[in-house]
């Protein structure tokens, strides 16, 4: 019933279709990161919790995984001579000696969660395994930053994003893929900001009024749009001034970014 409104498809360019693969892919991989990390953290709450001080807040990281790997339990670390905990810790770039006191000492004062060596072996052999899984996840983020920087490097459009506050080496990319090169589809910036679920969704009946963010969208699209929004903030003056105006307003943080 709309043929006069429905436009022939025409595919991305071949850079930019490579680019948008990368950093959807990417996007998984972190995630995976993120679920390995959650369990890691629920697996340490069982038995080893005094790991999760020592080893820092991002468990993904090598200072944690290679800690664990070490050390799997607090039995074993407190075998270790504080001299080899130093140099651990230095070798990965802790090197507060204030923070590594306090962790020598909490090292000392520790008490043990369970001494039964069936829980521990079992935990301490899941453990090893996550870590060595979030290390593989780490490098292939790693693998993906290096494959997108370089294809990113030779996109004609690289000026135009690398140019917006707060768009470094991973949203740069992202807000590049998410655009496409086929603009042309969207008439105007409301049209994107419908398209992208950035626009908001207003119901009306009688009296009421009802006003909530739109579900049904591309939601890595979405998501880019709102992570660089956020990120926006740090570094443009007028966006902090914007996005304070609409918490002043008593929005709640992400209406206001999507703002």
């Amino acid at each position: 019933a709309h043929h006069d409104k429905l436009t022939v498809w025409k595919p991305e360019d071949q850079k930019t279709r490579l680019l948008q693969q990368l950093v959807v892919h990417r996007r998984a991989v972190v995630d995976e990161r993120t679920g390995l990390t959650n369990r890691l953290k629920a697996l340490l709450k069982g038995y080893f919790p005094q790991a999760l001080d020592l080893c820092g807040e991002d468990l993904w990281r090598p200072l944690a995984t290679d800690f664990l790997l070490k050390w799997s339990t607090l039995q074993a670390l407190k075998k270790v001579r504080p001299e080899t905990l130093k140099s651990f810790f230095y070798l990965h770039g802790s090197r507060s000696r204030k923070l590594i006191d306090q962790r020598l000492e909490r090292i000392q004062k520790a008490v043990a969660l369970t001494d039964n060596t069936a829980l521990l072996e079992s935990y301490a052999l899941r453990v090893k395994l996550v870590c060595k899984e979030l290390e593989l996840v780490v490098q292939a983020i790693k693998n993906y930053d290096e494959k997108i920087a370089q294809v990113f490097s030779d996109h004609p459009d690289r000026p135009i994003f690398e140019s917006l506050p707060g768009a470094g080496a991973v949203l740069a990319p992202r807000l590049s893929a998410s655009m496409g090169s086929r603009r042309e589809r969207f008439n105007d910036a409301a049209s994107l900001q419908r398209y992208s679920g950035i626009a908001p969704v207003t119901k009306q009946s009688g009296a009421s009024r009802y006003i909530h963010r739109r579900y049904l969208c591309p939601k890595f699209l979405r998501q880019s749009f709102h992570e660089y929004a956020k990120e926006s903030i740090l570094h443009c003056r007028w966006a902090a001034a914007y996005y304070k105006q609409q918490r002043d307003k008593g929005c709640q943080h992400h209406t206001a970014v999507r703002a």
